[in-house]
């Protein structure tokens, strides 16, 4: 029964009460298309030893209503936590304290709105969830935030949006299972849902 009711629920979400009292049109839905890829170099030791390159792509579809958020993963857990830790003290994200976060993942929030001449606007920010004591928290990078203008269905790679090069470069890196490291590329795709 309640998972019923939850459908229900989430099904209004996406769909909308109609025209609202001041006549403006409904809330619309953006689709984003996310095509991740990651590459991780193996190294095999031993008499002739090789290196590998291993490389994936996935892809995920994301529905959010215009001027929502979503949430695109990057990574699990990130070899640069320490230094980022670091950077975040400078930058004012968290006080200097002596106790550090633990199991670091990135993520990027997608903020898409739909603009008048059917183009849409996404606004991207950097995105960290961590452990410090026990309390899982998430803390959003504001300062690096940006905004692109897309044309529907124009796909953006997210490693060419403006950010500092130092911290992008490690940003879009990630720890595998395995525990080797990945490079990770993210492009989108949106388009307006009729």
């Amino acid at each position: 029964m309640n998972i019923l009711f939850g459908a229900i629920g989430a099904l209004a979400l996406l769909v909308g009460t109609g025209r609202a009292a001041d006549d403006k049109a409904p809330a619309r839905n953006v689709r984003i298309t996310v095509f991740h890829s990651s590459q991780r170099l193996e190294k095999i030791s031993g008499a002739g030893a090789t290196k590998t390159r291993t490389t994936s792509e996935t892809r995920q579809e994301i529905l959010v209503m215009s001027g929502g958020r979503a949430r695109i993963q990057v990574a699990d857990q990130v070899p640069y936590a320490d230094w980022f830790w670091t950077w975040g003290q400078g930058a004012g994200l968290w006080p200097a304290q002596s106790v550090q976060w633990r199991d670091v993942g990135t993520s990027l929030a997608v903020e898409p709105v739909i603009l008048d001449d059917q183009t849409i606007r996404l606004r991207v920010t950097p995105e960290f969830s961590y452990f410090l004591d026990r309390e899982r928290l998430v803390t959003r990078v504001q300062q690096l935030s940006t905004e692109v203008v897309a044309r529907e269905g124009e796909e953006i790679d997210l490693g060419s949006l403006q950010m500092s090069n130092e911290f992008k470069e490690r940003f879009l890196i990630g720890l595998s299972r395995g525990g080797e490291t990945e490079q990770v590329r993210i492009r989108l795709k949106a388009r307006v849902e009729r």
